[in-house]
């Protein structure tokens, strides 16, 4: 019996958003400050108990120097195939309380930000 693997839309940009953090050699503790994101914030977004506000996902690429649809585009095009080709389901619409349940089987990390670029080949 396989177990379903899952992930969220946030999870999807938070991957995105470190990867062009890495990529201006920013190192973490200036990005959560300049971005005005905690780290704990940023945790629960990563574990799939939270997700970004708009507001601070404006703020996070502003402090990279990433336009915010572009991540969105990436972020869309990575949630539609992380389904086709990985078989992971892109949870919706789920409170944080009712997302610990699905902690066991949610791909966070290096697994998602590996599979999310292989996908986009970058």
């Amino acid at each position: 019996m396989s177990t379903l693997k899952t992930t969220t839309y946030s999870m999807i940009v938070a991957q995105l958003l470190d990867e062009s953090r890495k990529s201006v050699n920013l190192n973490q503790a200036d990005f959560f400050k300049q971005a005005g994101i905690s780290q704990s914030s940023w945790s629960r977004i990563n574990r799939g108990l939270s997700y970004f506000t708009l507001e601070e996902m404006r703020s996070a690429c502003g402090v990279i120097g990433v336009k915010m649809q572009e991540v969105l585009k990436d972020a869309d095009q990575a949630s539609e195939l992380l389904p086709k080709k990985e078989g992971v389901e892109i949870l919706r619409n789920l409170k944080g309380s009712e997302n610990k349940s699905m902690l066991p089987t949610i791909i966070a990390g290096a697994a998602l930000g590996f599979l999310i670029f292989r996908l986009l080949k970058r």
